[in-house]
């Protein structure tokens, strides 16, 4: 005859934890803010990026955002393309040789500097946690 075992959690170790796992979600929510901060260090011209960086941490869910209409191009780079000014612009190039009357000028693109999918690494290696990058919504 097959035995079978039951299991029946102890209701206070499960709370216990639950806050733990609640305290690990916030420090690495605020973990990966602060380092998205720092990296946006490397790559501030006015600093508007960087101070729209701010984390949200409910229940076991955290969220770091960015709230800046230019984050994707520095995370995820630019190909070469022209850009092409829209009104009474002044175009300039990388040299920063100006253009007037130009309403379009070569841009090179740029390479991918990932401030954001970096925190979010660090931070994971920081906590030793085995989890893979699904989990940090497919960064």
């Amino acid at each position: 005859m097959a035995r079978k075992a039951v299991l029946i959690p102890d209701p206070e170790g499960l709370a216990l934890l639950e806050e733990e796992m609640h305290r690990l979600c916030e420090r690495m929510t605020e973990g990966v803010e602060r380092s998205a901060q720092k990296n946006w260090d490397a790559h501030v011209e006015t600093g508007k990026t960087r101070a729209s960086v701010r984390a949200e941490h409910l229940g076991l869910t955290g969220r770091v955002y960015v709230q800046s209409k230019v984050w994707h191009f520095v995370e995820y780079g630019t190909s070469p393309h022209h850009i092409a000014a829209h009104g009474p612009y002044v175009l300039r190039n990388v040299e920063k040789r100006f253009f007037p009357g130009r309403s379009v000028v070569f841009h090179p693109g740029n390479a991918e500097f990932a401030p954001m999918r970096h925190a979010v690494y660090r931070r994971r290696d920081a906590f030793g946690l085995p989890i893979s990058p699904s989990v940090f919504g497919g960064l």
